[in-house]
């Protein structure tokens, strides 16, 4: 909704506590990568703390556009607090990774500052609107590069989650007889090349499906994964099939990748099917396990390089009744879809949105660095 010139306002938000000593203090109870992200704040406190004490009230009053924070973390007295730390790490995240991006080589040089540009402004608030009731909702500017950017590949993640979970849902209750979901792992041997060992497993998954689970009630859908600790590219895959014998399974993925390790599961009840299909759902890299493997630096840097290797690849993909046409043709009915909320309406009582308030984030000084050195004469 356009911003009104005559209601909206430079919004100041009210004075409030320094939110670093409870960051720091919830910090210790979460992973390890949460804290490297927090450390290098407290190392850049001329830029991260006028940012964060602005967020902090304004976080606790207005409603987040897209699935920021799991549902699990949003529960309690600490809210806020955890989002407030969630929103932190995103922001230490994005502008690593845009210093990452500007002094890399795969990249060119033409695309470079702008890609760097949209990955570091990630996340920023531009306003919020409000509705006659007094709801308020965040607007927020997304880079939608789930491959170089944390929050965005969280975001896409519990998206396609759900809508596979919707999916499955019907499958559920007309489960056909002898058939059951379950959560196939896939290992590769590694080269050293991300790019040839993706193209392997892509591939070898096509065939091993057609030839161990497809039939005519079959599904499946497949996500790509790259280890943290030695690059080993793997597939995940929620698969609803008739039982298949783990060895039978191993000795075909065998022939197809030259590597035996494979691990399939049953997924039984609505719990372990919704934590499956958000584990089928992730982005091919999780980024918090590079950064607690090789650190923030180092981490990031792989991780803007693995994204260049697997750039244009099907890192995703479904099958059988886990297709629109097919679950169409065999359920007799359409699949569930996920309703789209309008954007003029409030989500909370689904009244218009009548004022827009436009905010400008505070912005702390740049880090220098040394472009180029001329010796003097």
């Amino acid at each position: 909704m356009p911003s009104d010139p005559a209601r909206s306002v430079h919004y100041q938000p009210p004075p409030h506590a320094d939110p670093f000593a409870d960051l720091v203090a919830i910090a210790k109870d979460e992973r390890q990568a949460v804290r490297l992200y927090l450390q290098e704040a407290l190392a850049d406190l001329d830029y991260y703390a006028p940012l964060v004490r602005w967020l902090s009230p304004l976080l606790e009053s207005i409603r987040e556009s897209r699935q920021e924070v799991s549902p699990e973390a949003l529960q309690g007295v600490l809210e806020h607090k955890k989002h407030l730390l969630q929103e932190l790490c995103d922001r230490v995240f994005s502008r690593s990774m845009a210093e990452a991006i500007r002094s890399s080589r795969n990249i060119e040089d033409h695309r470079r500052a702008d890609l760097a540009l949209r990955i570091e402004n990630c996340g920023r608030l531009m306003g919020f609107h409000v509705c006659p009731s007094g709801h308020r909702k965040a607007d927020k500017q997304y880079c939608d590069m789930p491959k170089l950017c944390r929050r965005c590949a969280r975001i896409e993640a519990y998206k396609k989650a759900d809508a596979l979970y919707e999916r499955c849902l019907p499958i559920l209750r007309r489960m056909p007889s002898g058939y059951e979901f379950r959560f196939v792992t896939c290992t590769s041997k590694p080269t050293g090349n991300i790019r040839a060992d993706a193209e392997l497993v892509i591939g070898a998954w096509a065939k091993t499906y057609r030839a161990v689970f497809k039939d005519d009630h079959s599904a499946a859908w497949r996500r790509v994964e790259v280890g943290a600790e030695n690059h080993m590219v793997h597939v995940h895959a929620l698969v609803l099939s008739r039982y298949v014998p783990q060895p039978e399974l191993s000795a075909y993925w065998e022939k197809k990748t030259n590597a035996p390790v494979v691990d399939i599961r049953g997924v039984r009840g609505h719990k372990a099917l919704k934590e499956t299909c958000f584990e089928v759902s992730k982005y091919v890299t999780d980024p918090d396990k590079h950064i607690e493997r090789h650190g923030l630096k180092e981490g990031i840097e792989q991780l803007a390089e693995m994204a260049y290797d697997l750039r244009r690849l099907k890192l995703s993909q479904t099958y059988g009744m886990f297709r629109a046409d097919v679950f169409e043709r065999r359920m007799g009915e359409a699949p569930p879809v996920a309703e789209e909320q309008d954007p003029c309406l409030c989500e909370k009582c689904g009244k218009q949105w009548t004022e827009y308030v436009e905010l400008n984030e505070p912005r702390g000084p740049p880090r220098l660095q040394v472009i180029s050195y001329v010796k003097p004469r």
